[in-house]
């Protein structure tokens, strides 16, 4: 890589962590200069990284405001998870049966983000969650499928960091995450269908009642 291209990654990289771990919230204006200050770089490489997330629907530019995280409605967030639905269930569906590296890299992940939610620690735990999702879906040897789960991961990528930032939220999803790996290494494929089930909607029900109670007529009273 050369100085421009590293410059570029290493704010695509900022940005990306920023919105996964709840640091940049919907509807917040991401201000150039303060991130290309936060980086020691010119805004050049962030003004280039911007475009890039925006493209992937991470960011969206807002004409005489620039860039932002977006704001979803309850209607796209009921669609981006019934896309999930499928998608996620038909990779389960087909996965190849985890080798014991992999499955000590699951359990690894998942030890790793116990010890962050026991400690609070949930600034790392939300990317460890993202981690140990796509470590699974690794597993179904589809990378075209893992990319468009990864497009619809990102359209709520800010959204989801409320649920996990609950402290009984994240206590759960380690705790169903161990049962999954329990069904992966039995190769119990409908188990796991059903526990990536429950583990996403219990996500998708917290989201859709904040969004609700942000919608409602109450919340709008200064």
């Amino acid at each position: 890589m050369n100085m421009r291209s590293d410059g570029v990654a290493a704010a695509l990289g900022y940005l990306r962590d920023g919105i996964v771990a709840g640091r940049f919230t919907p509807g917040e204006k991401l201000n150039q200069e303060d991130i290309a200050q936060a980086l020691g770089m010119s805004r050049i490489p962030v003004r280039e990284a911007l475009g890039i997330l925006a493209a992937e629907g991470a960011v969206e530019y807002v004409k005489n405001r620039g860039y932002t995280v977006p704001k979803i409605s309850v209607e796209l967030l009921d669609e981006i998870y019934r896309m999930r639905t499928l998608l996620e269930s038909d990779l389960l569906r087909h996965i190849h049966q985890p080798s014991p590296e992999e499955i000590r890299d699951l359990n690894d992940i998942n030890d790793r983000m116990r010890e962050a939610a026991d400690s609070g620690n949930l600034a790392d735990f939300v990317p460890l969650n993202r981690r140990f999702h796509f470590a699974v879906f690794e597993l179904g040897d589809a990378p075209l499928m893992t990319k468009m789960i990864d497009r619809l991961w990102t359209l709520s990528e800010s959204y989801r960091a409320l649920y996990l930032y609950d402290s009984r939220n994240a206590a759960r999803s380690w705790h169903e995450h161990r049962e999954l790996i329990e069904a992966l290494e039995s190769m119990d494929l409908e188990r796991c269908v059903s526990i990536s089930d429950a583990h996403r909607r219990s996500a998708q029900d917290h989201v859709r009642g904040f969004l609700l109670a942000r919608q409602s007529p109450a919340h709008s009273i200064p």
